[in-house]
């Protein structure tokens, strides 16, 4: 960090930070002078819920994620979604919002995904999540809650998702037959998905 023009600005490192916390574009940042040129930064969602630091952050830059540009995005979809242009648009805002390795999907919400708690997923999305059960987080565009549950591939090509998913479901008000974005990231030490409505 270093004066200019009667304002402070950071110069090194800000990218770690960025990629490290697993900030996005909207959250709020609260920086706090400890000394002359040193500040404590408390990170949260837009909704004002703190987010978790990161317990071990990389310190050495040659091995910071490196930022994924739009043309290398993981995109699969479900049958029977077109790509049409708002399509396009949300898949473009969630990019531009995120700046380490994320994979899209986009598909139908169907009854059966809401009753069964099961999710039929592209064979190449199955192919990143874990062999065995693993915790996930679930979180709504724009909401500061997530809610928790584990997932768990199976067979037939879907992933059963256990916990908290119905209570996710009806809390946010998904709806049968409407087209969603999943977006599956590796925060804070775990996976999370969160949903996008078209």
């Amino acid at each position: 960090m270093e004066s200019y023009m009667d304002s402070l600005v950071i110069r090194n490192g800000w990218a770690d930070l960025m990629d490290n916390e697993c900030v996005s574009q909207g959250d709020i940042g609260l920086f706090t002078r400890t000394e002359s040129m040193a500040f404590s930064l408390t990170i949260m969602t837009r909704g004002g819920l703190q987010k978790s630091p990161t317990p071990n952050p990389l310190t050495n830059t040659n091995k910071r994620r490196r930022v994924v540009q739009w043309a290398e995005v993981k995109f699969f979809h479900g049958k029977g979604v077109k790509r049409t242009p708002k399509l396009v648009s949300t898949l473009y805002s969630i990019w531009v919002s995120s700046r380490h390795p994320i994979v899209l999907f986009a598909a139908h919400m169907k009854q059966s995904a809401v009753e069964n708690r099961t999710l039929l997923l592209a064979r190449d999305v199955l192919a990143k999540l874990p062999a065995g059960p693993a915790k996930i987080g679930l979180v709504f565009d724009g909401s500061s809650l997530i809610y928790s549950g584990n997932i768990q591939k199976r067979e037939d090509q879907s992933a059963k998702i256990n916990g908290g998913w119905l209570d996710f479901v009806r809390a946010n008000g998904i709806k049968i037959g409407f087209l969603y974005v999943f977006k599956f990231e590796i925060c804070d030490g775990g996976w999370q998905v969160t949903v996008y409505e078209v």
